[in-house]
């Protein structure tokens, strides 16, 4: 007899469990009070950027497993994941220790800062891809290093739509089912998120704070992305060709409405572009 195992959550980690567990020939169920689409995985801008993790973390060490795996699925039709070049800004002047999982792939160049113009193409265009450093700037874009990358961006809708199809094919089920606390009986894995806190009794848990806008793409070929100085929270504006997602998320300890940097937004250009079409 095949172990069954529950899974408490139909986001994004809960999914990939469900996922993982089932193409190993576990018999996985996952219940929730919302189902994928309606989840804050579905409402998430996503783009592999480890920067709100502790150097040396778990978080980190995850991330770095992740990576060959999204790179993987960004061959995959219809899997919501492309490997895409784009511009980053860090607070700090030192390199990212997870840069290396990055650069020792494609070998890093100097490059100006885009939004100040530099280089032929004024920024706009990544070429064929790779990492580029700068520590020039605009006028009053604040201490910080230039980052230029190929990392994989996620359209979550239909990465969750890829995940789903996936369990159901592995046998699989998603059942939209609300809970007053995690079942006592048998094998149980707690995906719920911020919920967690109230059905595992845990108030350790504490939620990290996200706010997207959906917008019309006007044709970007380029992610943007900023850490805000101090290191706990990241502006982000990630084009997926029909639309594009601009947001931020911040840990748990930082104000909900950081501070505006002097430059104003994550990626000056683009957004001036994008205040002029239409919301999704």
């Amino acid at each position: 007899m095949r172990q069954r195992i529950i899974v408490v959550g139909a986001g994004v980690v809960g999914l990939t469990c469900g996922v993982r567990l089932a193409e190993s020939g576990v018999d996985v169920d996952v219940l929730a009070r919302d189902l994928p689409p309606e989840t804050a995985s579905a409402a998430g801008g996503a783009v592999w950027l480890p920067l709100l993790a502790a150097p040396g973390s778990r978080f980190t060490e995850l991330a770095l497993g992740t990576l060959p795996v999204l790179r993987e699925l960004a061959e995959v039709d219809g899997s919501g994941v492309r490997l895409l070049t784009g511009h980053l800004h860090t607070a700090g002047t030192g390199r990212p220790r997870w840069l290396d999982a990055v650069t020792h792939v494609v070998p890093a160049v100097q490059e100006s800062d885009p939004r100040a113009g530099g280089g032929a193409d004024g920024g706009r265009s990544p070429g064929a891809g790779g990492t580029r450093t700068g520590r020039s700037g605009p006028p009053g874009a604040g201490a910080g290093t230039w980052w230029r990358l190929q990392v994989p961006v996620v359209d979550m809708p239909r990465y969750l739509g890829h995940l789903r199809t996936r369990l159901a094919d592995a046998g699989g089920t998603v059942t939209r089912l609300p809970l007053a606390r995690l079942p006592e009986q048998g094998l149980v894995v707690n995906c719920t998120g911020s919920s967690a806190r109230a059905l595992a009794d845990d108030p350790q848990v504490r939620p990290v704070h996200g706010r997207t806008v959906v917008l019309a793409d006007p044709g970007l070929d380029a992610w943007w992305g900023e850490e805000v100085p101090g290191g706990d929270a990241v502006r982000y504006v990630l084009p997926h060709g029909r639309e594009v997602v601009v947001g931020q998320v911040a840990g748990p300890d930082a104000a909900q409405d950081p501070p505006a940097s002097p430059a104003g937004t994550p990626a000056g250009p683009p957004v001036g572009t994008l205040g002029r079409t239409s919301v999704g």
